[in-house]
């Protein structure tokens, strides 16, 4: 069957889902991954993502349930993404969209 994946926003509590909203290729969600934490500068130059300079965590749902501390407890990050975090994957899909 394989590991699934998800693009998690610690800072923000948000998530990207592969597979949604026309992000379903690896190739799309790396393509999302770079628009979203682009850090540019809004001058006029190279346009910065709202991810930029956040945590961001390639996140597997086979990861251990130790790995990543979030408020104080060890979790696995991938479930507690898809329980608790706000889906922004039409966002993503949107800005690859307008920016690729």
């Amino acid at each position: 069957m394989g590991q699934y994946f998800i693009l998690v926003n610690v800072d923000k509590k948000e998530v990207v889902y592969p597979g949604m909203a026309k992000i379903g290729e690896d190739l799309e969600i790396a393509k999302a991954a770079l628009v979203l934490m682009a850090a540019g500068d809004d001058d006029g130059g190279a346009l910065r993502g709202p991810w930029a300079a956040d945590h961001v965590i390639y996140a597997g749902d086979y990861d251990s349930d130790r790995r990543y501390t979030v408020n104080g407890e060890k979790t696995n990050l991938y479930h507690l993404a898809r329980a608790e975090f706000k889906d922004v994957t039409d966002m993503a899909a949107k800005l690859v969209k307008e920016r690729w």
